[in-house]
């Protein structure tokens, strides 16, 4: 090969000969404003941004002295993402703002504007103590949505939109909530969010602070269900009732000093039940306090007897691991 032969293939721009999906995975991988600034690249990056499928806004790498001048620039630098976007479908729009307020009049615009780009996938995650709800009219009776990922602080409210609409998100099969807080009135709108889901598969409920409560999921189509009530960190014993005859999986990560209603579960083949004992409840790493062991018992014993019929059952404690047990 000659001098002009290997400096022209040392020059030669491989990434922008690949197809618009594939340079759109790529960009995919970081924050919307990184994937905006490639548009100097060249002619052919100059509009690819336009039509990403995944936006991923994150206000968490805002930093400097200027900070609030720069998070005021990042709010209007999304408003015009938005307004100069092609029609392409979104498939994913994760938005973290994990250390900042935003006035949830942005966070619903900014949603009404993905369900009208048919997002498939949202993703919220916010750890303000600030007030503010996403069920807005749009979100509820988004049509191509198919999965939903909610990691909320205290100020999260589910809003009334989920109790006036008929159907919620036909298509969602996935939904994963985790919740530092849950108050009575949010679980009560979240058991009417799950019977409005008609094709829901998957439920992934993790919840760190629960007043005294019922937390009901009736959903037919439900196949894999995993609940985690972080022992210690709830005010009083909840009940939580789980009607599922399609139901195939269950993982359930509590203290078990629950009141846990299971019916009709006659599909069930796998039940993972993993026991947290309570700090207050340990003598030491390796064992309960005497007052605790019975109550402990009678939790185990009474969840057995509801998960009878399944194929596999696995228990694990904070102090030892049980090998699954066969009971077909």
């Amino acid at each position: 090969m000659d001098e002009s032969s290997s400096s022209q293939s040392i020059m030669e721009d491989r990434i922008s000969d690949l197809p618009d999906s594939l340079i759109h995975m790529i960009l995919s991988f970081i924050d919307i404003k990184y994937a905006v600034q490639t548009s100097v690249l060249s002619k052919r990056w100059q509009y690819i941004w336009r039509s990403l499928t995944m936006l991923n806004l994150d206000v968490s790498q805002l930093s400097g002295r200027s900070r609030t001048g720069a998070f005021t620039k990042f709010i209007s630098f999304v408003y015009k993402v938005f307004l100069f976007r092609d029609d392409h479908r979104i498939q994913r729009f994760q938005l973290n703002f994990r250390q900042d307020s935003i006035d949830s009049s942005h966070i619903d615009t900014w949603i009404d504007k993905a369900v009208k780009h048919n997002v498939e996938e949202l993703c919220i995650k916010n750890e303000t103590m600030d007030e503010f709800s996403i069920f807005s009219h749009s979100l509820c009776t988004c049509k191509s949505l198919t999965k939903l990922e909610l990691e909320l602080s205290f100020g999260f409210i589910f809003g009334s939109e989920i109790a006036s609409t008929p159907v919620i998100l036909p298509k969602l099969k996935s939904m994963n909530l985790q919740f530092r807080y849950l108050s009575p009135d949010n679980v009560k709108l979240a058991n009417v969010l799950f019977t409005k889901c008609p094709a829901l598969e998957s439920l992934v409920l993790d919840i760190r602070i629960c007043r005294t409560t019922n937390l009901r999921i009736s959903v037919p189509t439900l196949k894999h269900f995993s609940l985690s009530l972080t022992s210690g960190s709830y005010l009083g014993p909840n009940k939580v009732t789980l009607c599922a005859p399609n139901l195939s999986s269950f993982i359930c990560f509590s203290n078990l000093l629950d009141d846990y209603c299971l019916e009709s579960l006659s599909s069930l083949v796998t039940a993972d039940v993993r026991i947290n004992i309570g700090q207050d409840d340990k003598v030491n790493k390796t064992e309960i306090r005497e007052a605790k062991k019975v109550s402990y018992a009678q939790s185990i014993m009474k969840l057995m007897i509801r998960l009878h019929k399944e194929k596999v059952l696995s228990l694990t404690n904070d102090f030892k691991v049980w090998q699954p047990l066969l009971l077909i």
